[in-house]
């Protein structure tokens, strides 16, 4: 995995999925999903204002504009969370509310080509700009919090998420700030041994001790 420069870790590099985690759960992902509310909620207006006529090419552009980000953001999931994100409920609804999205603004630019097969959809700007603003909301209300990452004094986030191998899953623990720790595959044994305790040891030894005079005690 190739590493980026970073001046908050302690060997100066991070990975890729590191970097993308450490972009989401940041203020400026949410400063970036508020103003794509505000956005899409000016798209909305104008839709109501232009309820009856046909929208101009700028409008059309502007919805664009507000739609791909949405579905760029699928690709970068998959790639962070690989099997596991077909797992999860809410990457089936963010996928969801992405192929609306898209699918509605390509009926409202057939619209304004006048293609026939596309143009059985009258309020295909109200359905994405609302789908938008619901979409922006779910990952500000949802995406964010499952983390249960809190702020710290210091403005950053609490993060430490770990990502294990042997079940797909995500797990975020509050132990180090502002941190995003992957354990790469090598580093989780599928079968650990496990220690035993001074105690266990004790009973084994005398155990074996008195199983020992049993049997020589019948020489005896």
């Amino acid at each position: 995995m190739r590493c980026l420069p970073c001046c908050g870790s302690a060997a100066g590099t991070m990975t890729v999925r590191e970097f993308v985690m450490k972009i989401r759960y940041s203020v400026l992902y949410t400063i970036y999903c508020v103003l794509l509310v505000l956005f899409s909620t000016f798209l909305f207006s104008w839709s109501i204002y232009k309820r009856g006529r046909g929208e101009e090419l700028w409008f059309i552009i502007l919805e664009g504009v507000a739609t791909i980000p949405l579905c760029i953001e699928i690709p970068i999931n998959l790639y962070v969370q690989k099997r596991s994100y077909f797992k999860m409920w809410w990457n089936w609804l963010h996928l969801l509310l992405t192929l609306l999205c898209l699918s509605a603004w390509i009926v409202l630019y057939g619209e304004y080509l006048y293609i026939p097969s596309l143009s059985i959809w009258g309020d295909a700007a109200y359905i994405e700009d609302l789908t938008i603003i619901i979409h922006c909301v779910f990952l500000l209300i949802i995406e964010r919090h499952r983390s249960r990452a809190d702020i710290k004094r210091n403005g950053r986030i609490a993060l430490n998420v770990v990502y294990d191998y042997r079940n797909d899953s995500h797990e975020a623990q509050s132990q180090n700030y502002g941190t995003t720790t992957y354990f790469p595959k090598s580093s989780v044994l599928e079968d650990e041994p496990e220690e035993p305790s001074p105690l266990t040891n004790n009973m084994y030894s005398y155990q074996n001790q008195s199983n020992d005079y049993d049997f020589y005690s019948r020489f005896t």
